[in-house]
């Protein structure tokens, strides 16, 4: 399970680095601010992630990458102009763009695999803690069941 978590926590501060990247780039402020705030609340969660997994980050940093992918899937499609001219500066803001959509890709595809590895180190941490409590006190449910009061 450390392994799983170290990972998680890998591709979320990956995730945070690439969009630190971005920030230069040519995005409204309002985009570049959101940015910042992402990698605000994101970088906290990747190192208690590292530390020790809990469910409160894991499902924070699931959340914030599937909004992410998201949002940048939206923006991807509708940011790009349509139409193809030769020789103009549409053409040129075509291929800016074509490659401003490949490296929204990349980070589409590290978004979803932060929101997985997420995802199932959570499923795996309860799955451990149902376990936990299943075997602490096998008889606790039918001790409970035979105190309630009948009527």
């Amino acid at each position: 399970m450390l392994l799983h978590g170290r990972l998680c926590a890998g591709a979320t501060a990956g995730s945070c680095v690439l969009h630190i990247f971005l920030v230069n780039s040519l995005h409204p402020w309002w985009l570049n601010l959101m940015i910042i705030v992402m990698v605000g609340v994101c970088v906290p969660c990747a190192a208690h992630i590292w530390h020790r997994p809990k469910v409160r980050a894991l499902r924070q940093i699931s959340i914030a990458a599937l909004m992410m992918a998201a949002l940048h899937a939206g923006l991807m499609l509708f940011q790009t102009p349509q139409g193809h001219v030769h020789g103009t500066q549409h053409s040129v803001m075509l291929q800016v763009t074509d490659a401003g959509n490949a490296s929204t890709v990349a980070v589409i595809v590290v978004e979803l695999l932060t929101a997985l590895l997420a995802s199932t180190l959570l499923a795996r941490l309860r799955r451990e803690g149902s376990a936990q409590t299943r075997c602490s006190d096998p008889h606790r449910g039918l001790v409970a069941a035979r105190q309630r009061p009948e009527g």
